[in-house]
């Protein structure tokens, strides 16, 4: 977790990364690892997405679908059809992992303020 309160403290996670899947998957994880989760081995990121819900609430669902139908769509595009992303389609990640950004930050301080930057 203090790889969490360095990020958070230099606001380092970024939703303009070169994976903006990434950063969904990277917020994902963070929930589940403060609710005191792991998950490993087939499937791992598909199940980070699908517990999300069950941790922060039932107001995350869509979104939790919404970045595993991203995470299928990448796998396609990085393996099968690269380049096949439309713009829009980007926009639309980079503003759902911001305000994705904003409601982890606001449920870690509610649920888990110790894992807080001081």
């Amino acid at each position: 977790m203090k790889n969490l309160q360095r990020c958070l403290a230099e606001n380092q996670i970024q939703p303009h990364t070169p994976s903006r899947q990434g950063a969904a998957l990277q917020l994902s994880t963070t929930v589940l690892h403060a609710a005191g989760y792991r998950t490993r081995g087939a499937a791992h990121h598909w199940t980070t997405f699908a517990v999300l819900a069950e941790i922060m609430g039932s107001e995350q669902a869509g979104r939790a679908r919404y970045f595993n139908a991203c995470r299928s769509k990448r796998n396609v595009t990085d393996y099968d059809r690269a380049g096949s992303t439309s713009e829009g389609a980007v926009t639309e990640l980079i503003r759902e992992v911001e305000e994705f950004k904003d409601d982890v930050i606001a449920w870690l301080a509610r649920y888990h303020p110790d894992l807080m930057p001081g």
